[in-house]
């Protein structure tokens, strides 16, 4: 065997063997989680809070191919909430969901939001750590203008929503309304630009109209 046949049959294999390991079929599974928001000061329950999780698969570097599983729901009058248990969900592809999965994400007007990583080892079944917790949201009483800023953590975790190849948007509309008021009362500041309207939402064709899906949220 030539010393040229040699290398070409040494790079396959080694592209074989990547293959296997980047692009492999997967199942995960998770628990359900209860918990409760409550102001910071007072302890008093948060009501209608937004609370988004996302189980989001990443491959190497943190790249992320977005959320395999995802919930958006909101609080009730004793500021509790329950994400459902799911799966074994089968993943086909590369990358993997870790262990700071589920991110949490919890948004209440008036309040600084909360964005938490989840604090487990990684596994195939997964236990969300915010189980039985109570979470503090501190009020802030700031300028709009400022408070958009003290946004800006929750601001960036949402960003993947607004993926022009996706309809990520269509499963988080709460999210998505409350972003889009916040916007509209910003006209006319600097801090307006950060945020996304409805009518700046680009997506494929088959997303359709995102003022028309959210209009039931936008009242």
């Amino acid at each position: 065997m030539s010393k040229l046949l040699s290398y070409l049959v040494a790079v396959g294999v080694l592209a074989l063997l990547l293959a296997g390991y980047y692009v492999t079929s997967s199942f995960w599974m998770s628990s359900e989680a209860r918990a409760r928001v409550v102001d910071a000061q007072t302890g008093q329950p948060v009501p209608d809070a937004i609370v988004l999780a996302t189980w989001e698969v990443k491959g190497l570097e943190g790249y992320s191919f977005g959320p395999l599983v995802m919930f958006e729901l909101t609080t009730d009058v004793q500021g509790a909430f329950l994400l459902p248990a799911w799966g074994p969900r089968l993943y086909t592809g590369s990358g993997e969901i870790r262990g700071s999965e589920p991110v949490v994400r919890v948004f209440k007007r008036g309040y600084l939001p909360a964005v938490l990583n989840n604090k487990s080892p990684p596994t195939r079944f997964i236990k969300p750590s915010i189980d039985r917790q109570v979470i503090q949201l501190q009020p802030s009483s700031v300028p709009l203008a400022e408070y958009a800023r003290q946004l800006e953590p929750f601001r960036m975790s949402i960003l993947f929503l607004y993926n022009a190849g996706h309809c990520e948007w269509q499963r988080a509309p709460r999210t998505t309304a409350a972003m889009h008021r916040l916007k509209s009362e910003l006209q006319g500041t600097d801090a307006a630009s950060a945020f996304r309207s409805v009518d700046e939402i680009l997506g494929p064709p088959e997303c359709g109209s995102a003022r028309e899906f959210l209009k039931e949220y936008l009242r």
